[in-house]
């Protein structure tokens, strides 16, 4: 923790990574998530992921699924630890996965290198290390109750840091803040528009000592 370089974003998938099943399938009531097993394991694996965040590591969603649907468990599911509101950058659509990572790479103004990328689907992993091989993919494991030792070795090789400071902690909503500044920015034709959107006010004072 005193001399590696952290990285700075952890990127999820949903299905199967988040909860057990499939939503857009077996429905909100239908994935596994909750006080018994297997779903007590993906809860657990939710809340170390949250505590992640609360040390000034950037969540981020990129998953293939429905809008409609995601947004149904976070309003309807009582055990989904991670909200909507936990995540900087959200991906859910049908859109290759490595477009995905790219977008999230450029939305957040952070390099490839500073990502770390989860799924439980071999195939997407291989594809990510294939097509962006900046980005750290470690081997999801095969049973639910490896999901909390899986995580501690994630948090340990990429995420652990030695001192945190304050900076650390409002990264979160620091990154969440520039998205959105970029996707307003993205509805005006010009940059003075933009700018003029934002109503800005710029106050004048004498100089003193003070200021």
């Amino acid at each position: 923790s005193l001399y590696r370089i952290r990285k700075k974003c952890l990127i999820l998938d949903l299905d199967n990574t988040l909860w057990c099943g499939i939503v857009g399938e077996d429905g909100v009531s239908g994935i596994k998530l909750g006080d018994t097993y297997p779903g007590l394991a993906y809860r657990t694996f939710q809340e170390f992921i949250l505590e992640c965040a609360k040390k000034g590591v950037i969540l981020a969603l990129c998953s293939k699924n429905n809008m409609s649907d995601v947004e149904e468990v976070w309003q309807k599911h009582s055990s989904m630890i991670l909200k909507k509101k936990h995540f900087s950058d959200i991906k859910i659509n049908w859109n290759s996965k490595v477009v995905n990572i790219q977008e999230i790479s450029k939305d957040l103004n952070i390099g490839l290198n500073s990502c770390v990328f989860i799924d439980d689907n071999p195939v997407e992993r291989e594809q990510i290390k294939q097509m962006l091989p900046d980005v750290e993919v470690p081997d999801f494991p095969s049973n639910p109750f490896e999901l909390p030792s899986f995580f501690i070795d994630i948090w340990e090789k990429y995420f652990q840091v030695y001192k945190l400071l304050d900076q650390d902690l409002k990264k979160t909503e620091q990154y969440k803040e520039n998205v959105q500044r970029k996707n307003q920015k993205a509805k005006f034709i010009s940059n003075d528009d933009y700018l003029k959107s934002l109503d800005m006010q710029l106050t004048f004072m004498p100089v003193d000592k003070y200021n």
